[in-house]
C-alpha cells in the first residue's frame, strides 16, 4: 500500500474491515462503506468490540474519530 496522503489510508481501505477507534474510548470493527473528506466514515456489517453490539451500519463523525486501522 502506498501512502502519499493521510486521507489515502482511508481511500485503500474502501470495501475492506477497519477498526476505527473514537475519543471516547469506543471501538467498532466494519466494512468501510464511505467516506468524505472530513473525514465521517460508513461502515456496513459493525461489531462495537467493548460490548460486541452488531448494527447492519453506522456513521462516525470525523471529529469523533481518533484512529483508524485495518482489521487484519
Amino acid at each position: 500500500m502506498e501512502v502519499n496522503r493521510p486521507l489515502d489510508i482511508i481511500n485503500q481501505s474502501k470495501g475492506k474491515k477497519i477498526i476505527v477507534e473514537m475519543k471516547n474510548g469506543k471501538q467498532y470493527r466494519g466494512t468501510l462503506r464511505a467516506w468524505d473528506a472530513h473525514p465521517n466514515l460508513v461502515l456496513e456489517d459493525v461489531e462495537e468490540l467493548d460490548s460486541g453490539r452488531k448494527y447492519l451500519w453506522i456513521f462516525l463523525r470525523g471529529d469523533n474519530i481518533s484512529a483508524v486501522k485495518p482489521a487484519e
